[in-house]
């Protein structure tokens, strides 16, 4: 299963719209803000494309502490700091 989860909200419907017209796959859309938990007990790969986390920000991340668990597999677009929050 594939969800994009997004703060703005116009941005999430028009990525998973695009995304389902062109691989026909099922693609659910959300808030970031939403149940994050229910989301991660649904997903094994994170992938945070948001600036969440990127300098000067350095402290913000998308996911709560203690959200993610040893099957997660996390990429993390953030390309300054090196280390983000979320890693």
């Amino acid at each position: 299963a594939v969800t994009i989860l997004g703060r703005t909200a116009a941005n999430v419907d028009g990525l998973v719209g695009d995304l389902r017209a062109k691989t026909g796959c099922e693609i659910a859309g959300g808030p970031l803000d939403g149940d994050l938990p229910r989301f991660l007990a649904n997903h094994d790969v994170i992938v945070n494309g948001t600036p969440l986390g990127m300098t000067p920000d350095t402290e913000s991340t998308p996911l709560p502490r203690g959200g993610l668990e040893a099957r997660h597999w996390v990429f993390d677009m953030v390309y300054r700091p090196h280390r983000t929050r979320l890693i």
